[in-house]
């Protein structure tokens, strides 16, 4: 048996508000002689008015930002690392925001670091999805609207 190359995405729509419209890509691509392959998985969200692809400064207040590491953190370690049963292999003063930009769901902002992000590659992809209610306090005034937080 000789593995040959392949490649794989999917896309799916898993948002679709009057306000904002978000998408998921999600897929692995594997490369002849590679170690192994890579799997990836990333969004975007869409302000439905204008268009525009949102980033963590248009979500986020610069203060807000800066506190946004700690509950990333905390829900990192509940909802990804806690159902494998271990920690994770970084420290919380080294992590960051993620590269990949932040997804309105329904139910919250979705965070996904890539392979190798904050971890090893066996780590796979860090996600969670943080409620609103969570980040509000953090939010500007407009993304509070879009997703309909006071």
């Amino acid at each position: 048996f000789y593995p040959t190359e392949s490649y794989q995405q999917k896309i799916k729509l898993i948002a679709n508000t009057s306000r904002y419209v978000s998408y998921s890509f999600e897929g692995h691509e594997y490369a002849t002689g590679a170690a192994h392959g890579l799997s990836w998985k990333y969004g975007f969200s869409f302000e439905r008015t204008s268009g525009k692809t949102l980033t963590w400064n248009d979500i986020f207040t610069p203060t807000g930002l800066k506190q946004l590491i700690r509950i990333v953190d905390r829900q990192l370690r509940a909802q990804y690392y806690g159902p494998m049963g271990c920690e994770p292999s970084y420290s919380p003063s080294e992590l960051t925001l993620p590269a990949a930009a932040p997804v309105l769901t329904q139910k919250g902002i979705l965070f996904t670091y890539g392979a190798y992000e904050i971890g090893a590659y066996a780590e796979g992809l860090p996600h969670c999805t943080i409620p609103y209610h969570l980040l509000a306090a953090l939010m500007k005034q407009k993304e509070k609207t879009l997703t309909n937080q006071k």
